[in-house]
């Protein structure tokens, strides 16, 4: 039987970051069945062979089958639960949500002010309420950008969500709101970038360089924010190559790294404005 988790991965890599591609096919597999393509194959294994081991992440309730280091498709199994107050949290990453099953599962749509950035943490600042919508089955709610926030907030029956998230343009921090949706703490998001960028932060004051192969890596990984970073450390150690890097990403087909490099080229001509671009 063919794996129908290898055929949609070379499906989406062949996509190229491209979001609205990307949304157009999760909706359409979420819709012919891929999870219950998948769950049929692999009963099917361990039914001919007991020692058959999934090997997506799995646990009693999430099935994860893909997961890129640029999107992530994932499978929740949910139980009723009222709405209640809760906390959000804001990763700036685009999202689709599908629901199957009975009943209706409420999501909360947030936005984000465009006044801040989620790279420069502000406490206090205030979520929009959108919108609320009531999935039933067959039905899929998406982000517009990542100032978008899903937030799942009821769900009437046992039901199954199907949920693709883009981590190409993750944000390095993640914002906390409380109860009442103003923010109250960030937390960074990904330890190796900040790994990086303390090790070139330690390299310049001690007047010592990076590797070449070290940037090489960095810069050719699917991690946009690892990218962006070694391109401000080659700024910050005033290498030659850096303003051709740079440009090289603003041509980018990559919106997340393209936007990424803007910020950055904008931060570079204008130092007083201060802050990390990413």
């Amino acid at each position: 039987m063919d794996d129908p988790t290898k055929q949609l991965v070379e499906r989406f890599t062949r996509l190229n970051g491209d979001w609205n591609a990307v949304a157009n096919l999760f909706v359409d597999e979420f819709r012919r069945g891929f999870i219950s393509r998948l769950v049929s194959r692999e009963l099917g294994a361990i039914t001919r062979d007991r020692r058959h081991t999934i090997t997506s992440g799995v646990n009693q309730y999430t099935l994860t089958p893909i997961n890129l280091p640029e999107l992530e498709y994932t499978t929740r199994i949910m139980t009723p639960f009222q709405s209640r107050p809760h906390i959000v949290k804001w990763l700036g990453m685009r999202q689709i949500i599908g629901m199957k099953g009975k009943g209706s599962v409420r999501i909360r749509k947030l936005r984000a002010p465009a006044s801040c950035s989620i790279e420069q943490f502000q406490a206090g600042i205030e979520l929009e309420h959108v919108d609320d919508v009531m999935l039933t089955n067959l039905q899929h709610v998406a982000t517009g950008d990542g100032r978008d926030l899903l937030d799942l907030d009821s769900v009437t029956e046992p039901s199954i969500l199907e949920i693709l998230t883009l981590k190409a343009d993750a944000s390095p921090m993640i914002w906390t709101f409380g109860q009442d949706l103003k923010s109250t703490y960030a937390e960074q998001s990904s330890p190796l970038v900040s790994r990086f960028r303390n090790v070139v932060k330690l390299a310049v004051a001690m007047g010592r360089r990076m590797p070449d192969d070290i940037y090489e890596k960095a810069l050719s990984s699917t991690n946009t924010r690892l990218a962006l970073a070694a391109m401000e450390g080659m700024f910050a150690e005033r290498r030659s190559d850096a303003f051709a890097t740079l440009h090289e990403a603003i041509e980018s087909e990559n919106d997340a790294l393209r936007n990424g490099a803007e910020t950055l080229l904008a931060l570079v001509a204008n130092p007083a404005g201060g802050g990390d671009a990413a």
